[in-house]
């Protein structure tokens, strides 16, 4: 599945039930492609995270590899050296 932010316009309950839903396809083996500006969200949902910059993937790294508030310095350093 491909999302391009997906969250944009949408309430509160709407945002809890596409996260519910969305961590349900994961749970199932699919794949969940998402873009994202919401940081929080993104570290909440992802179980990797990938910076593009100019089209091009930047920063790749594991969720795992990384604490769920480190995300902001990883995002803004793969920016600067990309």
């Amino acid at each position: 599945m491909l999302f391009d932010e997906p969250h944009t316009g949408l309430d509160q309950d709407a945002c809890q039930m596409l996260d519910r839903v969305l961590r349900e396809v994961a749970v199932r083996g699919r794949t969940v492609v998402m873009t994202s500006h919401d940081l929080a969200r993104a570290a909440d949902l992802a179980s990797r995270f990938d910076v593009l910059s100019r089209g091009k993937i930047v920063a790749s790294v594991q969720r795992a590899e990384m604490q769920p508030d480190q995300l902001l310095g990883f995002y803004r350093n793969a920016l600067q050296s990309g």
